[in-house]
């Protein structure tokens, strides 16, 4: 009846790693449609902004229209050059912030994914580890396996 004991132990031991394993997947599958939402945010983001600098610019060009100053020479014309360069840069930056922000997904996906082969490996070695665990006992009436964290432990009683 011991073998039962054991396949229990080794069945335990498996499950949880790979329940361990398909929770970080799950979690890297997210990672990565969250870098998804967040490229997809950034191409939005970075419409809005050029659609209101635009609009700001052409409201500029008509104040001037309307105030009767040319806004295509002199101090008009340097003006709207500048607010059409920072509306460069605004768009840059937003653009920037965007890809920085899914990278950051991307990179947390990458390491979900090798947490998730880390539980498999985990799991193969603590089945075949509480396998042996289990058919040593069993075989081996009163022999004491030490384990690890168990606070059992004492070189000066393990048997040789």
């Amino acid at each position: 009846m011991a073998w039962v004991g054991a396949a229990a132990a080794v069945t335990s031991a498996f499950a949880q790693g790979e329940s361990n394993a398909e929770a970080s997947e799950y979690n890297a599958a997210v990672a990565r449609q969250n870098a998804q939402i967040a490229t997809e945010q950034g191409v939005a983001a970075v419409q809005a902004q050029q659609r209101s600098a635009f609009q700001q610019i052409g409201a500029a060009r008509a104040a001037y229209g309307a105030s009767g100053v040319q806004s295509d020479s002199g101090s008009a014309s340097d003006i709207l050059a500048q607010s059409a360069a920072m509306s460069t840069l605004d768009k840059l930056t937003t653009q920037y912030n965007y890809q920085i922000k899914a990278l950051g997904y991307t990179n947390q996906a990458q390491m979900d994914d090798y947490a998730a082969s880390s539980y498999r490996t985990s799991a193969i070695l603590n089945a075949a580890a509480a396998g042996t665990k289990n058919y040593a006992i069993a075989n081996s009436p009163g022999l004491q396996i030490p384990t690890f964290g168990s606070g059992r432990w004492d070189a000066s009683s393990s048997q040789a």
